[in-house]
């Protein structure tokens, strides 16, 4: 889980520094360019798993991309 988290601090950081000026600017912010992979594998080990079945909970209402 901590392996996870520390690979993503990079990533998190380079969104971060693109997106935040836009958070303090005067209008609307929408991303849209977010998708979920058609295959998330529920696996109750993980310490993803909660995450990862809302995710399929919500694909049965919002479309997944494949």
């Amino acid at each position: 889980m901590k392996q996870k988290i520390k690979q993503l601090i990079p990533y998190s950081l380079v969104v971060l520094a693109i997106t935040l000026p836009w958070f303090f600017k005067s209008g609307y912010l929408f991303f849209t360019d977010f998708v979920w992979g058609p295959k998330v594998i529920l696996d109750w080990r993980s310490g993803w798993f909660l995450f990862d079945a809302v995710i399929v909970g919500l694909s049965y209402i919002l479309p997944m991309g494949y």
